[in-house]
């Protein structure tokens, strides 16, 4: 009956004159704004000397109109000449850098401050429903090992661009009859239709397009009703934050399940356990983030939060991931299988990078990258050289468990190391258990907490005869073994960054 109602007491006027197009140059010609809380930490995140851009994306990944807003400047001819489409926030992020992350903050405005009552509130709610959709979608596409689920979560969290964009821009009597339905308890789409004549679907389609926000949300959003298997993660993952408005129990989240539980090839039970721990896991981040729209999550037992002890016990562990955490499904460790068309896109993107301005952190960034995604390793790190040559300070990792090791020092000098070993003798170093068991080299104490395990690569960063620090990767977690290949792969990569020093870039 409030679908009909609606539907029957649109204003005819106002859809003819107000139709998509409309929407799309209202939206496009003001400025959307971001929640306070994300200019807040993206500030705190790019004060700091040596945060990453990982740090960074995980902070923006939050806020969809910030994403947007990445996402386009690192596909614009300024940021991105001759580099293909950028539709990951991480390697967007890497692309812009941080000085147009801190200009991008002081020139935008905040959600708390130009909107306020009902609109205020639909942002929010829009918002946590791209958030929890984005963590949904990456999920599903981790269970189906599909490549590049950080694309997934990106294209998932902007694919209700076009409403956020609607209620910034809604006034007037139009503002009024979306309230009433609202109110009247009809479903988001469908108060859309009835209330504008279309779906703001097609809004987010075409600012998609306009602003080149990434191949997959444009292919999603033209095939929502027939995807291909990562825009299935993508739309099951909204499916599943507008059923769950129904209840956890209802027949409709259950029979959702059920399909995704066959989608990803999973037992019901565990799909019931993934989904409700990437709820908790996305409300839990968003609450500890400061963003308002928090406790619109929904998570198992209503809108209280569960307690710290009970998510531990009843979710897997966590590990480091872009433009969030990433929740394991399984107790056995996810690794970071080779990709070689993953280095190959790397290393294109690196060397148009070194072609425009040599950025060392965006190259340094990247590289960090096809370390762990390219070549498979498990834990990367960088550490700089101090002017006098006496120490190696690591300044930049990934892929720790805990703690992190960023801030060691290691001296080199006046007390030999395998770190000194590889500065002085200026080329990489793969150090193998047999090496140590015969006795042909010993690992200090440094090595041995960094490592724990005697299986790893070390290579000096070295330009023009000049030492600036070495990076070092391994595979101590997942126990993997290394090989001849992933060196040479390693490497290759070194070797970027030691090109980015020599260039002389910021």
């Amino acid at each position: 009956m409030a679908d009909e109602r609606f539907s029957k007491g649109a204003d005819d006027r106002s859809r003819r004159f107000m139709g998509c197009d409309y929407w799309i140059r209202v939206i496009a010609g003001r400025e959307m704004p971001v929640f306070a809380a994300t200019v807040r930490r993206v500030a705190a995140v790019t004060s700091r000397v040596w945060s990453s851009s990982g740090e960074a994306a995980r902070v923006i990944g939050m806020d969809p109109v910030m994403t947007a807003r990445v996402i386009r400047m690192a596909n614009s001819a300024y940021y991105n000449p001759g580099l293909r489409s950028v539709g990951v926030l991480s390697r967007a992020v890497a692309v812009i850098g941080f000085d147009a992350l801190r200009q991008l903050c002081r020139a935008t405005e905040v959600v708390e401050q130009v909107c306020e009552g009902f609109r205020r509130r639909q942002i929010e709610r829009e918002a946590a429903r791209s958030f929890l959709g984005a963590v949904f979608a990456q999920r599903l596409a981790e269970s189906r090992y599909e490549e590049y689920p950080e694309e997934v979560f990106t294209a998932a969290l902007l694919s209700r661009l076009g409403q956020i964009g609607f209620w910034c821009a809604c006034r007037g009597s139009m503002l009024a009859e979306m309230e009433a339905a609202c109110a009247a308890g009809v479903p988001p789409d469908v108060a859309e239709k009835a209330v504008l004549g279309f779906s703001l679907k097609e809004v987010t389609l075409k600012l998609a397009i306009d602003w080149n926000l990434g191949e997959l949300l444009q292919r999603t959003l033209r095939t929502w009703e027939h995807p291909d298997v990562r825009g299935q993660c993508i739309t099951s993952g909204a499916n599943l934050v507008a059923v769950l408005r129904l209840g956890w129990e209802s027949p409709q989240v259950v029979g959702l399940l059920e399909k995704l539980a066959e989608f990803v090839n999973l037992p019901h039970e565990s799909m019931l356990r993934l989904v409700r721990g990437a709820s908790e896991h996305a409300r839990r981040a968003a609450r500890d983030a400061g963003m308002p729209w928090a406790a619109d999550i929904p998570v198992p037992g209503g809108e209280k939060a569960p307690a710290e002890e009970a998510v531990q016990a009843s979710e897997p562990p966590t590990v480091e991931g872009h433009g969030e955490t990433v929740v394991e499904t399984s107790p056995v460790l996810d690794v970071n299988e080779p990709s070689v068309h993953l280095q190959i896109n790397l290393l294109n993107e690196i060397g148009a990078i070194l072609t425009w301005d040599a950025d060392r952190r965006k190259v340094l960034d990247l590289a960090f990258e096809a370390v762990l995604k390219g070549v498979g390793m498990d834990r990367v790190f960088f550490a700089r050289l101090s002017s006098d040559g006496l120490f190696l300070e690591i300044t930049r990792s990934a892929g720790w468990r805990g703690r992190r090791p960023d801030g060691m020092i290691i001296g080199v000098q006046g007390k030999p190391n395998v770190f000194g070993r590889v500065l002085d003798v200026a080329h990489g170093l793969w150090v193998r258990p047999d090496m140590v068991e015969s006795g042909a080299m010993e690992l200090e104490a440094e090595a041995k907490a960094l490592f724990e395990t005697p299986s790893f690569f070390l290579m000096p960063i070295v330009s023009r005869g000049v030492a600036h620090g070495l990076m070092g990767a391994d595979r101590g977690p997942s126990g993997r073994d290394l090989d001849a290949e992933a060196f040479e792969q390693f490497k290759v990569f070194c070797y970027q960054v030691a090109l980015a020093f020599a260039l002389g870039g910021p």
